[in-house]
């Protein structure tokens, strides 16, 4: 198991379903041994981040995260100002899980 990677907890529009949920991301992003205990939601200071002002836009990495709605996994890009992260936004649709209803006639 990777211990380098930490929680963020967002809100966030799905891609794939369009609901505005709150979604649970991880990313290794500047994340240390022991990071995988750290639990973050947006706007708060993060540990792993101690000043960092960045974009990221899946270039040099990504959140990932799955829709509680519908289940889709969406990379998702965050906004990071001086080691808070302040604003997420979908990036691309990795996968999307779907429920096949058959109907069965007797």
């Amino acid at each position: 198991m990777c211990s380098r990677y930490w929680y963020l907890n967002a809100s966030m529009q799905c891609p794939a379903c369009g609901k505005e949920t709150m979604w649970d991301f991880t990313t290794h992003f500047l994340g240390d041994v022991g990071s995988y205990e750290h639990e973050y939601r947006l706007g708060e200071a993060v540990d792993e981040l101690k000043g960092v002002t960045v974009l990221l836009d899946g270039r040099i990495n990504a959140l990932t995260g799955e829709c509680p709605h519908c289940e889709a996994v969406c990379d998702s890009g965050a906004e990071i100002v001086e080691g808070k992260v302040v604003r997420v936004f979908p990036l691309r649709q990795v996968e999307v899980r779907a429920i096949i209803i058959k109907n069965l006639q007797t």
